[in-house]
């Protein structure tokens, strides 16, 4: 399957985005069943780019963290003022302008 899609794994995950070759490519949101959530970029099936982490923390209030990552690992978390310096990236803008 190559395009737009959405799957649901029977434990509650949920991907809504991009597809090449059955896998996930290009930007998609995914969704865990404890409601952290990946919404970024993906290569070959795996989180690569930027992209925004949203989980929970020890008090079960929201977080929300930008970062890199490669080939599903993340590289590092961007701090305030990386984020504004890349203001203007499109890649950015995209995954600020999705919840």
């Amino acid at each position: 399957m190559s395009g737009e899609g959405k799957y649901i794994w029977g434990d509650g995950r949920i991907y809504i985005g991009s597809y090449k070759n059955d896998k996930k490519h290009g930007f998609g949101k995914y969704s865990w069943a404890n409601g952290r959530k990946y919404i970024g970029f993906w290569e070959n099936g795996k989180q690569n780019g930027y992209g925004k982490y949203i989980s929970k923390n020890e008090f079960g209030e929201f977080i929300t963290q930008i970062g890199f990552w490669n080939k599903g690992k993340r590289i590092y978390w961007l701090n305030d003022s990386d984020i504004t310096s890349l203001k203007n990236d499109e890649n950015i803008k995209k995954i600020f302008a999705e919840e």
